[in-house]
């Protein structure tokens, strides 16, 4: 068996565009735009990154995709599910994330094959109101 280097690292990341390096602010009833893909760390990423085990990165090795599935209660999430395209590092999957409350908010990112769970990353985030403002 080959030795594995650290930058045969992979790992799920899931981040905010609009917001990176910088923790996302969620506002109520505000879509905003949540990327995800496998590859490296990314530094835009670090609070959303997950490392990918190495019996699942080698099981992933022979596969040409691994689909994407979203969850969260308090938000509407569009699309609910994509396809990375392997090898990585992958293309990037866009899902716009609407939260529908004020307060806590899960969001869930699960990684298939063939309807099978394999992977998962969960990140917890803040929502506020419309006219919280800060300053």
């Amino acid at each position: 068996t080959r030795n594995h280097e650290p930058r045969d690292e992979i790992f799920l990341n899931v981040w905010f565009p609009a917001y990176e390096p910088r923790e996302p602010r969620l506002i109520v009833d505000q879509p905003i735009d949540m990327s995800v893909d496998l590859g490296p760390q990314r530094l835009a990423a670090k609070r959303g990154s997950s490392p990918i085990d190495p019996a699942t990165r080698e099981a992933l090795l022979n596969l040409p995709g691994v689909d994407v599935w979203v969850q969260c209660a308090d938000a509407s999430v569009t699309p609910c599910d994509g396809t990375l395209v392997l090898p990585w590092p992958t293309n990037v999957l866009t899902f716009t994330v609407t939260p529908r409350v004020v307060g806590s908010l899960r969001i869930v990112v699960v990684l298939l094959v063939r309807n099978h769970p394999i992977h998962r990353l969960q990140r917890e985030l803040q929502v506020f109101g419309r006219r919280a403002e800060v300053g």
